[in-house]
């Protein structure tokens, strides 16, 4: 990295989007600089089968410049058979990696699952019993497919039904999902049965919770829908149903308390600090299943026990922008699908 210390104007004042030469000399000349960028529609094209995704050796190499200034922090996951690493892998074919490491280095699943560059994973935070639940998520999402095929007129034959299951069922680790994606192409214009869909799923997520406070595990988990309408006033996600041409709720994912991405960016934070001072301001296993989910908390956290002198620029890289504002009700919505790319001090 640059030894220049050069500070800038305001960054809430300049308007990178608008002068990239600007905003590139920006960080060329910025000491303490912590990038933490989204994956899916960033450096991966938005794609409705996740199993094709593709990634560019170019930028897997550019991160490796950015040492402990660069991390990533995702829903996806670095590891299993739609994971980030078998699409790194794919992108190195065969060539001989650096010394540093061949992957991304960072958070998954929403900010549990911890790989270095090296690509040794950790779940920081996460007990036995939590990761055996998890693991039947994914027999549970094919089961209630397959029965939701049984008992609707789907415009497809078997083979195709299929297909269509394989590329929903995300049989991740750490964050089983159901991923609509191919289901909603593949039925076309038939809204009630999408929607019933939807549906279905939004039930099994729920009959999941239950079991697994059942299990004692009541305090674990929760439902991630993607995109979504929001909080309700009981603090939970609201699924969005498809409405017209709009698919609505696509992803719905099974994941561990803890996991988001506010909690994450602070986790990342206290890693960027140990690596530059020696010193982990929250502690050296500090993990966001420690970490308060409300915001003004967070903050204080920060304010309390991270020197300031030594703050970096927060450069966060987030994928598409989806939200909207609409009338539900008559109360406003907004409708979200997708993080914006910001940049602060």
């Amino acid at each position: 990295m640059p030894a220049s210390t050069t500070q800038p104007s305001s960054l809430s004042q300049a308007r990178y989007s608008l002068d990239h030469g600007r905003w590139i000399d920006r960080l060329a000349n910025t000491a303490n600089l912590l990038i933490i960028q989204d994956l899916d529609g960033v450096c991966m094209g938005l794609v409705n089968d996740p199993l094709t995704r593709q990634i560019d050796l170019g930028y897997v190499k550019a991160t490796a410049a950015f040492e402990s200034h660069f991390y990533v922090l995702t829903n996806g996951e670095h590891i299993g058979r739609r994971g980030v690493n078998g699409i790194v892998d794919q992108a190195w074919a065969g060539a001989a990696a650096p010394e540093l490491g061949r992957y991304l280095p960072g958070l998954a699943a929403g900010g549990v699952q911890w790989q270095d560059r090296q690509g040794t994973v950790s779940h920081p935070g996460v007990t036995a019993a939590e990761l055996a639940f998890l693991q039947q998520v994914p027999l549970r999402i094919r089961q209630a497919l397959t029965a939701f095929a049984q008992t609707h007129d789907l415009p497809m034959d078997a083979e195709k039904l299929e297909h269509c299951i394989q590329a929903s069922v995300l049989d991740n680790v750490a964050s089983p999902t159901a991923n609509l994606n191919t289901f909603h192409q593949a039925i076309g214009g038939d809204l009630a049965t999408y929607v019933a869909l939807q549906n279905a799923m939004a039930r099994l997520m729920k009959a999941l919770l239950q079991e697994a406070e059942q299990q004692g595990l009541g305090a674990s988990f929760f439902v991630h829908y993607a995109p979504n309408h929001g909080r309700g006033g009981d603090g939970q996600e609201v699924i969005w149903l498809s409405q017209a041409e709009e698919s609505g709720t696509t992803d719905f994912q099974f994941m561990l308390r803890g996991a988001i991405k506010e909690a994450g960016v602070l986790a990342l934070l206290n890693r960027y600090y140990g690596a530059k001072t020696g010193s982990y301001p929250l502690g050296p296993d500090f993990n966001v299943r420690q970490a308060p989910h409300d915001h003004g908390a967070l903050l204080e956290l920060v304010q309390g026990n991270f020197d300031p002198a030594i703050m970096p620029v927060l450069v966060g890289v987030g994928d598409t922008v989806t939200s909207a504002v609409i009338e539900v009700e008559g109360q406003a919505v907004v409708k979200r699908g997708g993080a914006i790319a910001i940049s602060s001090c």
